[in-house]
Parts: C-alpha cells; structure tokens; sequence
C-alpha cells in the first residue's frame, strides 16, 4: 500500500502558528487549512494527515480528526434533508422561470449531485400493490361522497371533481406557496448570471427535468396509495384541472369500450372520441361566472315540502333529448319455425366508425386481449387521450403498472365499467367466469359496491333489471348490509326514483351529503333518452353544468316502473336463498334521517316510510304530471313480497318538513311519534293536500287505501296466508281486491307506453280516476283490465298463476288478448327473462300445460 500523498498543490493557505501554543489551540488556527483542504479540495483524511505532518509538524489520530470536523460541522456531503429543501426551492424558481445555483458552507453544489440524489430516492420508492382503500381520501380527490367503489377510475364519470378541487382549502393556488419552505442556514441560492443561453421556460435544464419525473412519480405513489389529501395540496389550479379532465377522459374510453365491446370500432382512440385541443383548454367555472352559479344553485339543502322550485339550469345552445321512452321487453321465443333459404345478402357497406349504423360485430379475434387487458394497454399507451401523457402532473406508467399488478382492481375496474355501460354479455361473462373462491373474495372486496354502481346506472330501455340480477347471482353478498353512507340496497332504489322523476338533490334527502350536486349515474336515463356518451351530456358538460335539467325530466313513467319494480323482485329472491327473504323490508332506511334536538333520539325510517316519503318528493318536486302510479305500483310490489305495513318509526313532522327552522329552536320537549305508514301517509296529506295537484292527490288517496286494506288483513288474518294456487306465501290475505290491482298494475307497466308527445302516461285500461270513485263507492275495484276480461287468472297472492316466472311474468303472461302499444321496434329491446336465484317460483313446461 503506497504512502498517502504529503505535498500540496501550491495553493493551499498558509497558517502562521505561535510558537508554545497549546496542542488544543493549534487546532483552531488550523481550522481554516482544514476546511480548505477537506471541503474545497476535497482531500480525503489520509493525506490531510501526511501534509500537516510533513508541513507543519502537527501530529494527530484520524479519530480527532473525525472529532473536530463533527465539532465544526464540516460535511463533505449535503444531508438529504438539505438536498430536499435545495430541490424544492429550486422547483419553485424553475416554476417562476428563474435558474438557481446554490452554494453550500460557501462551495457551489453541483445540480448534478443533486439529480443523483433524485433518482436514488426514485429507486428506492417501490410502488406497492395496495390501491384506494379510503373513501374520505377518495372525495378529496374526486369531490363526490358517492362513492360507487374504491376504484382509481370508477368514480370520474365526469370532469368537475377538480371545481371542487379548486374549492379546497388546501390547495396551492401559486408558486409562491412554495416559498415558506424555511432555507438552511448554510445554504444560499442564487440566480447565476444571464448567458446566451435559452432561459429555463425554452430549455428546462436537466435538474428541472428530473425533478419533474420524481415528483410525477411520487404523486402516482399517493394516487395509488389512497393518499389524496396530500395529493390535493402537492397540485397548482392547472394541474388539478388537467388531471381531472385526463381522468375524465379515461373513464369515457372505459364506458365507450365496454358499451360497444363485441361491436363497431375495436380501439376508441381520442379522434374518435371527438377529444380536441379545444377541449383541454376549456376553462372552468371561475368565481362570480354564471356557470359557478349554476353549480351553486344545485347545491344545497331544502325542506321536502318546500314549494316545487326545480333547479335553474340555462340549456341555450344544448340539444335537448327526445321526451319520449325507450323500453325493453323479457321475451322467450317461443314460436317452431322451418327456416327458408335466405337471397343472397347485399353488399354491406363499409363500417363508418362515426355511423353506428354501420357497425358490424367483431370477428372472435378482435376480442383478443380481453376487456380488462385492452384497458390497462390503452392506460400505458395513452392512444385514448389527447392530452400528452408527459405534460400530466403525474406518471401514469407507474399507475398502469401498479393496476396491472393488482388482479382484484384489475377486475374491479373491468367489471365496474361493464356495469356502467350496461353491457349485459361482458358482466355475465366476468360474474359466470368467478370461481366459489373469487366470488367470496370480491364479495368481501367490492360486492356491495357494485351492487350499488349496478342500480345507479339501472336501465330500463335495454337492460331492465338484468345487469343487477347477474351481479347478485355472481357475488355471495348480502342484500340486507348497509353501504359507507349508511344507505341500504332499497335506499339506492329509491334514490333512482327521486334521480330521475324529481328536482330534489341529494342534501334534500340526506343531510350527510349536502354538499353534493348530483346522483350518482344521472348521466344515463333509466328510460334510455339520454346516455353518457350522448351528444346532449357532452354538451351539458361543457357547458359547465354537471346537473341534468329538470326540464329533461318526466314523470315515474311505466318503463321505469318496469325497471324498479322487477329490481326490488330480484333483490328479494336473491335474499331467498340467503335468509328470511322479508329481512330487507325490516332494515332501517338511511334516508330522511332525522334526530331529536331534545332527547337525541335517531329518528330512522323503514322501506314502507320512505316510500312515502318518496312520493312526498314526486309530490312536490316531480313534473306536473306526476300522477304517483310508480309510487303505488312500487308499494303493491313490496307488500306482495311480505313487507309488513303494521311496523311503526319514530317520525318528527316538524323535523322532516320544517321549513323556518322552527324545529331547531324548539328544544323544551319531544314531538316525535312511532307511526305507521299509513298514519304517516295520512298525516302528510292533511298538511299538503291542498298545494298537489289532482292527479296527484288521487295518486296519493289510492296509495292511502292500498296501505290501509293491506293493514286490516295484518290485523285480522295469519300471514302469511296460504295462496289456493301456491300454498304459503299470501301476504294479500283474503283481499282479493290487492291481488287483482297488484295484477292490473302489472299489466299496465309490461303493455304499456306513450308513444308520442301528447299521449296520456297511462291505457285506458287503467284508469285511475275511475279506480278511486269506485273505491270510495266501496263497489270494488274498477280496472279497465278487469271489466273488459283482458287479464288471465290471478291466484290469491297477485301472481299470475300462468306465468313460467310467476313472480315475474312476461307481458304475454299478463292478457288474453294482445292490447300491447309496444310494438314500436325501432324503441323496443328484446332481452331474456333475468335468471333467477329462487326457482320455487319459476313452473316447468308441464305444470304450465296442467293448467
């Protein structure tokens, strides 16, 4: 080993050294040679040695050397706390378009030892697996407490998350903010003088650079992690609105690819997409706008009752959607046919990817990778986008990555978008593919999630409730648990009524969510006129209004009646093979939920309760032809299935529909009462009869005597009741009168429909005028069904007793004769019966030719 080096370089300082001077005070008139040689010329601890030695005389262990240079607080190299800081003022400038050099204990720092720092700190940085597991994180990011699952995409159904972002307390609105980070005493920064050279805006030098690669990862790590809250303060105003829209963006790929997988285009690219430059730029509600207006508007809290005040939405300029319902029919083919030769097919024409129309169905290959594989490529590709994916304020590889390594949010994600698109073929083939294992796995995970995303987005035009029955049949999950807002699966049933048929937000409702804007799903009609990708919410959306217009809205029309009615069916069937199948009509509601300011009490309502209180909202808050059949269709469907109309809640009137916060300054003493759901109907048409319409009162008299019938046959008969066509089951009792309606009302959603603008909302086979007179007559009754012989035969439970799926029959099931107006193909879907879970219900072919 050679000796350490003990000649200089001829420049270093020469130090004048008293002579007796202590071995302790020599060391302080060394320090200055010390710093020379140890920091500047950066001589390691050997040849410091033999120089001092050599030059001075002066004799020491390396230890005392290493002691003193600790006294002193001499570091060769920045500690990572001070490269931090360096970088982050560096990034603040470089932002502001200054370059910075920094000198460190008087010695310029090389930008090139801090980029090494940088791409340590990435190297170590591993993404974890774990992905979303907060939903209070989640509404920081998304600005939604609806939160259909945990999912990264799920939730940007569309891009205003970040108006709320902009609304955040502790957002970073400017560069500025950046400056409170303190500076170490030994550190100075600079801006170097100007050269000839671009400025750092032109050319961002190679330290800026890597410091927006590790900050863009670094916010993929809290994105993926859940960790939003800090996501949220790490982004400036453009950057919360270019990563919302690019997440906006993602989320109409994944809805357009699931809508259309199987048929028309393969990959729906940003052209195609009609994704412009135009449209990155857009900009946001700004305070004082007229858009910021509108969204306050739609925000807010008001008594139920409160006069019908729909919210103000400006459509000027927005293609308003047709007014008229789409349906579908469960059809079983059912007619022997010998098939003919066909002539020889045309030459079809070439398939226009902006005419569907011209669509044709993809060949088997073309579903080669399959959904959820096609979503993480075009997530790493970026083809879906028109934004670049190396101009977004986060690294989107290392998020595709971490979703490619998680096969459970893989699989969320895939089925999540299916669910939404309503593609019934692509959630059958995840839902039957589940193994027992998997199946228990997702359940745990996300099951009651999706059921939720799977009645938000119910449509009745295509899918009726198929989508939901597939999802239940997938996953083992109980239908009688309660989601993260406390809503139950007939609480998300109810909110679509209220969604679609009403101008009331989710703060009238629940007064946990007075800050939302809008229902989950409201971009999709449950009457098909309207869907996500439709040209009229696009426009919407632009236009910086994420509400749909109350004036879009119609009536609780038949095909949604159809829809809710058949889904409250499967719900309850599904509970069937789970346990008492009435368990779900005995969990308290997390709607309407009130508490008493004097004793506290929690006042919660049960199904029957809000179902009244859903028809308070149509009441009040529904179109002007509201006329509550849906209410008195839903009411018959769930007292067939054995919903108890004797249970009581406690109900506060004056809680549920104060208006002049009366309610609140009135603490001395309690005024709630248990009520049972007709009292409660009774009640509250007392109050507000005379600001309804007559429509609606009738509506609401004829729910009142169907509540109080099915009372009496609680009272006096031992239900359930045994059925003379089925045995155990009758929760109708002896009432023929509640068979027969339940019957007619049946009849009335599955043949019938208005076909044109005008035409009246029900046949005139189902009067309800004429049905109320006849009631109050007490003559039974009066159903054009009925009187004209059109119905097949009833058993005492309100079932068809015809029917192959009894608890939900066929429109060819209902009548003797064909009295159908369905016959508009061009607005008509054909879809099978939904499988069922249940199959007491459901007759073989040979007890249907029994009887």
């Amino acid at each position: 080993m050679e000796p350490p080096q003990a000649s200089g370089d001829g420049d270093e300082l020469q130090i004048q050294i008293p002579p007796n001077t202590l071995y302790e005070e020599k060391w302080n008139f060394l320090r200055p040679l010390l710093e020379q040689l140890y920091l500047e010329k950066n001589w390691g601890l050997a040849r410091i040695r033999a120089y001092l030695q050599v030059t001075y005389g002066f004799h020491a262990l390396g230890p005392q050397y290493k002691y003193h240079f600790k006294k002193w607080n001499l570091r060769k190299n920045l500690s990572i706390a001070k490269k931090d800081k360096m970088l982050h003022i560096h990034q603040t400038r470089a932002e502001a378009g200054k370059s910075t050099d920094f000198q460190h204990q008087g010695r310029m720092v090389e930008h090139q030892k801090l980029r090494r720092h940088l791409k340590e700190v990435m190297r170590r940085e591993n993404l974890p697996n774990r992905i979303m597991d907060s939903r209070e994180e989640m509404r920081l990011l998304s600005g939604s407490a609806f939160q259909m699952t945990y999912s990264i995409f799920l939730n940007w159904n569309m891009p205003y998350g970040t108006f709320r972002l902009l609304q955040s307390r502790d957002s970073i609105n400017s560069p500025s903010s950046f400056l409170s980070v303190s500076t170490p005493s030994d550190v100075v920064y600079s801006t170097p003088p100007a050269n000839n050279a671009l400025s750092p805006i032109d050319a961002p030098s190679p330290l800026t650079k890597a410091q927006q690669m590790s900050e863009a990862v670094s916010r993929a790590h809290m994105f993926v992690q859940g960790r939003h809250g800090a996501l949220v303060k790490s982004m400036r105003t453009e950057e919360k609105e270019l990563m919302s829209k690019w997440l906006y963006q993602f989320w109409l790929y994944g809805f357009k690819t699931a809508k259309h997988w199987g048929h028309g285009p393969r990959d729906w690219t940003a052209e195609l997409l009609k994704f412009n430059p135009s449209q990155v730029a857009s900009p946001l509600p700004t305070p004082g706008s007229h858009e910021q207006e509108l969204l306050a508007r739609s925000i807010g809290k008001r008594p139920l009752t409160h006069p019908h005040t729909p919210h103000s939405t400006t459509t000027q300029g927005i293609p308003e959607p047709s007014a008229l319902c789409r349906w579908s029919i469960h059809y079983v083919p059912e007619i022997e046919f010998e098939p003919l030769p066909s002539p020889e097919p045309s030459p079809e024409p070439e398939q226009d990817p902006f005419n569907e129309t011209t669509w044709k169905d993809w060949p088997i290959t073309w579903k080669d990778p399959p959904f959820q594989e096609k979503l993480l490529h075009n997530l790493a590709t970026n083809d879906f986008s028109n934004i670049e994916s190396h101009s977004l304020p986060i690294a989107v590889p290392q998020i595709a990555n971490a979703l490619a390594d998680s096969d459970e949010k893989t699989f969320e994600e895939a089925i999540g978008f299916s669910i939404m698109a309503r593609n019934l073929d692509l959630v059958r083939r995840y839902m039957q593919n589940l193994s027992y294992t998997e199946s228990i796995k997702y359940s745990t995970q996300c099951g009651y999630s999706l059921i939720q995303l799977a009645i938000a987005y119910l449509d009745g035009s295509k899918v009726c409730c198929n989508v939901l029955t597939d999802v239940l049949l997938g996953l083992n999950v109980r239908p009688t648990g309660v989601n993260h807002l406390n809503h139950t699966i007939l609480d998300s049933i109810m909110l679509n009524i209220l969604k679609a048929h009403t101008a009331l937000s989710p703060g009238d409702v629940d007064d946990g969510l007075r800050d939302e804007r809008r229902f989950p799903g409201e971009e999709v009609d449950v009457c098909g006129r309207w869907d996500a990708d439709s040209g009229c919410i696009q426009a919407l959306l632009a236009s910086g209004n994420p509400r749909i217009p109350f004036a879009w809205k119609h009536k609780f029309c038949n095909t949604s009646i159809q829809t809710i009615c058949h889904c409250v069916q499967i719900i309850f069937d599904h509970n069937v093979n789970i346990e008492e199948p009435r368990s779900i009509f005995t969990i308290p509601s997390g709607l309407f939920v009130k508490r008493c300011v004097s004793c506290g009490l929690k006042m919660q309502c049960l199904p029957l309760h809000t179902l009244v209180l859903v028809a308070v909202g149509l009441a009040q808050h529904g179109t002007g032809e509201e006329d509550l059949f849906g209410v008195l269709a839903v009411l018959l469907c769930m007292l067939q299935l054995g919903a108890d109309p004797l249970v009581t809640a406690s109900v506060s009137m004056s809680a549920l529909f104060n208006e002049e916060g009366i309610y609140e300054s009135s603490t001395s003493s309690c005024d709630h009462e248990e009520l049972r759901p007709a009292e409660l109907a009774d009640s509250i048409y007392l109050r507000f009869a005379d600001s309804w319409s007559n429509d609606v009162a009738m509506g609401w008299r004829l729910i009142s005597h169907v509540l109080q019938w099915s009372e009496l046959e609680w009272r006096t008969s031992d239900l359930p009741a045994e059925c003379s066509a089925r045995g155990p089951g009758n929760y109708f009792g002896t009432n023929k009168n509640l068979a027969i309606l339940w019957g007619a009302v049946q009849a009335e959603f599955l043949t019938y429909r208005r076909r044109e603008d005008g035409d009246p909302w029900l046949s005139p086979n189902f009067d309800m005028r004429v049905l109320l007179e006849s009631l109050e007559r007490e003559d039974g009754p009066r159903i054009g069904f009925v009187d004209k012989d059109l119905m097949k035969p009833i058993c005492d439970c309100g079932l068809f007793r015809n029917a192959r799926d009894e608890l939900i029959p066929r429109a060819e099931e209902t009548t003797h004769q064909y009295c159908s107006n369905l016959d508009d193909w061009s607005r008509t879907t054909f879809i099978a019966p939904p499988h069922r879970a249940a199959r007491h219900y459901v007759r073989s072919t040979d007890d249907l030719e029994e009887i």
